[in-house]
């Protein structure tokens, strides 16, 4: 078939041959229409897309302009497939020239796509954040005693050096709790990991993969934290189940290329 210039590619997923329908399924592109294309025991998900039509101007990264619509069509075809077999998602935007390149990446990734596949069979990911309440965050030191009066050079530096360390004690507390949580919910999980995402206010955000047998069992858990956690001034958010995005990453450079 004679390969249209103005189109390209857009790739979602991949999966065992015939281990999915796609006929049903509408993602990016004008058409939208999901199809496989297969190499040996492998397909991968793609529809067909104008090459213009990734070509976002700035003002439309937004949360509710042509990104945010793009990452939503590409979330709901990855977890439809997800739903129906173990897949690996591709990063958002994730598009090769035509079906030949597409066949390229299958077998680049070919033995290293085949154990991740096998590795997340039955499992799902969760994501676990804990994050500090507002009302609980530690007031900086004043330079007075409450009383107006300005202390001295020496009781100052005293007070300051009292403030630093109950700072770090606090910290290194927190710290303690976290790395518990981390592990105490990873004895549940097949596989764990830090995700991007901490900041002042979030501390931990990690993700878990989860197998379907355990999953009960690992919710149980981390619904414990919650009453734990709360006298620290930590909240316990639970999201999920998704698509094993964060456990799908394939080494290599077709699709860093692509």
């Amino acid at each position: 078939m004679r390969q249209d210039p103005r189109q390209v590619r857009y790739l979602y997923a991949i999966v065992r041959a015939e281990s999915v329908g796609v006929a049903s399924l509408h993602g990016v592109g004008e058409s939208g229409q999901v199809r496989l294309v297969s190499h040996a025991d492998l397909a991968i998900a793609v529809s067909d897309v104008a090459r213009d039509a990734l070509e976002i101007p700035e003002e439309e990264v937004s949360e509710n302009g042509r990104v945010a619509e793009l990452a939503m069509a590409h979330d709901a075809v990855v977890r439809a497939i997800f739903d129906q077999a173990p897949a690996l998602p591709l990063r958002l935007a994730t598009v090769v020239v035509d079906d030949q390149s597409a066949v390229r990446v299958l077998e680049q990734y070919h033995d290293e796509a085949v154990l991740r596949l096998d590795r997340l069979d039955g499992h799902r990911e969760w994501g676990v954040r804990l994050c500090r309440e507002q009302a609980t965050q530690t007031p900086s030191p004043t330079l007075d005693d409450g009383g107006g009066a300005r202390p001295t050079g020496t009781a100052y530096l005293q007070r300051r050096r009292q403030a630093l360390r109950a700072g770090e004690e606090a910290r290194q507390q927190e710290r303690g709790l976290t790395e518990d949580v981390f592990t105490t919910l990873g004895a549940f999980a097949s596989e764990m990991g830090r995700r991007p995402g901490a900041s002042a206010d979030v501390i931990l955000n990690a993700a878990y993969l989860v197998d379907a047998a355990a999953e009960t069992a690992f919710l149980a858990a981390a619904q414990s934290q919650v009453g734990a956690l709360a006298p620290h001034g930590i909240r316990v958010d639970v999201t999920g189940p998704w698509p094993p995005y964060s456990f799908a990453q394939l080494r290599g450079r077709a699709v860093a290329d692509a």
